[in-house]
């Protein structure tokens, strides 16, 4: 049974109790089995596939619960968290305690399983912490690096909401990678050419955009979730866009639940399928044979009612712009659920068919020459320093050189001489296409307040002011929306030459 914790302990007594349990925990890829002794009690699924060990969790149950549609009542459970764990935490690292605030801070605006309810996962929140502590080194680590390009407007790191993951967690949402749909032999051959070529062109030029362009009205930002399925938002992203510009018509939202579901079989740690990773340029070719990709509507990529308990989805939780959840993994099931298979659908007719096969473009000129007239390239890139990523031009030094991560690119900017590349990572990351800082929300219940439809946002607050103004990302800030990245123009940053791809003639169905 829960000891209440004695009053002589804490004047709080009242408001929390120590369950005065260690609770065993076995993880199977990002399902929390809580047991004491033989008997289990319950299962907690949490956003993050694990990276700690299996091993004894300790939890403090409180008289209080921030899963609510009050501000109020979340701002006081708050609190209360915050005096209960201030004292619990003492035997943090060095110097790490002492970003307490900061962290307590980030919750009040993040939500995360092992923190709201009406208990906190003691083991995993310390964890947590020293996670957090570890960004913050990163950030300043970064933000020194980006001072020293010599950019008019270096980019600049800062807490987002990856801030509490491990470096495990960061990358298993990277899922780019090189594909083998071009021979291998011709590709090591073009990739010696074309780096003679770079360095040639390199000494030659002036490094510099030769126009502004954006093209981002062909398509949206989305949201991956805790999947590696970046790949398939690219493909989708580009092929929509493509049918756009070729046809002037609008094939509406792709679905990239089907190629992640569909277009391979496989498991890695902590996910399965597309979240696995893959290849824009293999999608296409695989897509071509398949006789073209479906619509997100027609295929069923989102919350249903008859799929929410399999995929431990909330149908609530969705913004129609962004798309963001409560626990910020977007509104697809495999973004929720990376770890689980889901079937394959059949039988789902297509929107859009490929005419051909997709085709690289190799240089930064190229890829500019098309970006500037036509629209846009599904890109390979380096994304391994983007997790703190808050605003200003990426530079190249400040970028590695390791593809991780699919995108697409939109644009340039020839005033900050720079890239415009959209992400799959929501709106409330990166910054907006004219280079504000994405939107975030101040509570960690904004989706709950501003609702799927987004009619809460117009309600006031008790405190002052309306939800929209506390809740900028749930509730759609689209003059500001983020989801975007610059990246220095001329410089190969991030490896933006690796495998860039045109998308070939499509024909809408």
């Amino acid at each position: 049974m829960p000891r209440k914790v004695d009053t002589a302990d804490s004047s709080d007594s009242d408001d929390y109790e120590d369950t005065g349990r260690l609770v065993t925990v076995c993880r199977t890829v990002g399902v929390v089995l809580v047991v004491i002794g033989a008997s289990a009690i319950g299962l907690w699924l949490i956003m993050f596939r694990a990276s700690s060990n299996p091993g004894e969790h300790r939890l403090l149950s409180f008289n209080c619960s921030d899963n609510t549609s009050s501000i109020d009542e979340l701002l006081a459970c708050h609190e209360k968290k915050g005096a209960r764990l201030r004292e619990e935490i003492v035997d943090t690292p060095a110097g790490c305690a002492v970003k307490m605030e900061e962290f307590l801070a980030f919750l009040l605006s993040h939500k995360r399983k092992y923190y709201h309810g009406e208990s906190v996962d003691v083991t995993e929140f310390k964890q947590r912490l020293q996670n957090f502590c570890d960004t913050l080194k990163v950030i300043d680590e970064r933000n020194a690096q980006a001072n020293l390009s010599g950019l008019g407007n270096p980019a600049k790191h800062g807490i987002t909401k990856y801030a509490d993951w491990s470096p495990d967690e960061f990358h298993s949402i990277l899922g780019g990678q090189g594909g083998s749909w071009m021979d291998s032999s011709r590709r090591l051959l073009s990739r010696r050419l074309d780096r003679f070529k770079k360095l040639d062109d390199a000494a030659t030029s002036s490094l510099q955009a030769s126009c502004t362009s954006d093209w981002s009205s062909r398509g949206q930002v989305r949201n991956q979730g805790a999947c590696g399925d970046c790949w398939t938002f690219s493909t989708a992203e580009s092929m929509r866009s493509a049918l756009w510009q070729q046809t002037g018509q609008d094939p509406g939202v792709l679905s990239t639940q089907y190629l992640t579901d569909c277009m391979t079989k496989t498991s890695c740690k902590g996910s399965v399928n597309g979240c696995c990773g893959g290849n824009p340029g293999e999608a296409m070719t695989w897509l071509m044979k398949q006789g073209g990709i479906p619509t997100q509507e027609a295929y069923g990529d989102v919350y249903s009612s008859e799929q929410d308990a399999a995929s431990n989805a909330d149908p609530s939780s969705g913004s129609a712009a962004g798309p963001v959840s409560e626990d910020g993994n977007g509104i697809t099931y495999s973004g929720n659920s990376p770890d689980k298979s889901f079937p394959c659908k059949s039988g789902i007719p297509a929107a859009v068919q490929l005419e051909g096969g997709p085709t690289v473009l190799k240089t930064e000129a190229d890829m500019e020459s098309f970006v500037c007239e036509t629209g846009s390239l599904s890109i390979l890139v380096d994304a391994s320093a983007w997790q703190t990523y808050q605003s200003g031009v990426m530079d190249a030094s400040s970028c590695g050189t390791k593809i991780d991560h699919a995108v697409l690119l939109i644009g340039v900017n020839q005033g900050e001489n720079a890239w415009l590349v959209q992400n799959s990572w929501g709106v409330d990351w990166g910054i907006s296409t004219s280079g504000q800082q994405a939107p975030t929300d101040a509570y960690s219940n904004c989706a709950q307040l501003a609702g799927t439809d987004q009619r809460g946002c117009k309600d006031k607050l008790q405190g002052g002011g309306t939800v929209a103004q506390s809740c900028s990302a749930s509730c759609g800030d689209t003059s500001s929306s983020g989801g975007y990245i610059w990246l220095q123009f001329g410089a190969n940053t991030c490896d933006i030459t690796y495998e860039a791809v045109q998308v070939p003639t499509l024909k809408a169905v």
